[in-house]
């Protein structure tokens, strides 16, 4: 695998990652590895030009008990919002009551990182190449983590890592043109209500022709397709985090249309949203006890 990179970097001059998914019992069950390398992409940490491997991943990560949560909503606004304080406390507090627990392996805090940065820096939003660039700063801290001694203080490690994200979150939104820049804000804000270029031209007082020209040029994306995203991304932590049906997060995150809603999120995430919601209670099923 690693010579096919080197060869693609050599004779095309492009950057690649591959996610290899999980080995499973025969050609009717590839969608599920399937399911699983794109989960990983999906998470978008994979630095430019490796390989990692499903199976090795899940060997390295703890299996989180029921009783053990994390607000990373909280986490993730503090993040946005450039409250750097607040960001460091809600991580100090995580790992004060893992220090508290008397079933808390080395391996578990480790998966409990990798978990963590998944789930928060996978899910949060920027334009276009701003995201790009802020993963290539910080693509291998996946494989940090997996590689991390067992000593290593990872609150230490995450608490870094966030406040140095945030470093270079504060620099890309300063470059990005202020009226977009109000715009994303207030998409991120009302992206369950009916929105278009044409209502946001009214509301922020600008052309339509202007402000869509000036979107595609700043996000690198069309604004129907940037307002999908957000919404499906939304999606994807409802149908983790409740037991809402297809039906109901489809009008929670702004689509009229249950069908419709099903099609743009197999279009993004290439499954149909009950098929993700399954796929993600297998990865996150804990082991059988030995």
């Amino acid at each position: 695998m690693e010579q096919c990179i080197l060869k693609i970097n050599q004779y095309l001059k492009i950057d690649i990652s591959v996610a290899l998914g999980s080995v499973e019992n025969g050609y009717p069950y590839v969608h599920k590895s399937y399911q699983h390398a794109y989960k990983l992409k999906d998470y978008r940490l994979l630095p430019p030009n490796s390989v990692v491997n499903y199976e090795q991943l899940k060997r390295n990560t703890a299996h989180f008990e029921d009783d053990f949560t994390i607000d990373y909503d909280s986490l993730k606004s503090a993040i946005l919002s450039n409250n750097k304080t607040e960001a460091l406390l809600c991580v100090d507090a995580i790992f004060g009551r893992l220090k508290n627990r008397t079933d808390v392996t080395s391996e578990y805090v480790l998966g409990l990182t990798a978990e963590m940065l998944f789930h928060i820096f996978g899910t949060l939003q920027l334009p276009g190449n701003h995201m790009d660039e802020i993963h290539r700063r910080t693509g291998h801290a996946l494989f940090d983590i997996l590689r991390a001694h067992p000593k290593t203080d990872l609150s230490e490690w995450l608490k870094l890592f966030i406040g140095n994200y945030m470093d270079q979150l504060e620099t890309t939104y300063e470059s990005i043109h202020p009226t977009i820049k109000s715009i994303l804000q207030y998409i991120d804000g009302h992206y369950a209500e009916e929105m278009s270029l044409k209502t946001l031209s009214n509301t922020f007082n600008v052309s339509t022709a202007y402000l869509g020209q000036l979107f595609k040029k700043t996000t690198g994306d069309m604004f129907s397709n940037y307002l999908n995203r957000i919404r499906i991304e939304k999606s994807k932590e409802l149908l983790a985090q409740t037991t809402l049906k297809s039906n109901q997060i489809s009008t929670m995150i702004g689509f009229t249309n249950v069908t419709y809603f099903s099609n743009i999120f197999k279009k993004f995430v290439g499954v149909y949203p009950i098929e993700y919601r399954k796929a993600l209670a297998k990865v996150t099923k804990p082991a059988p006890a030995d």
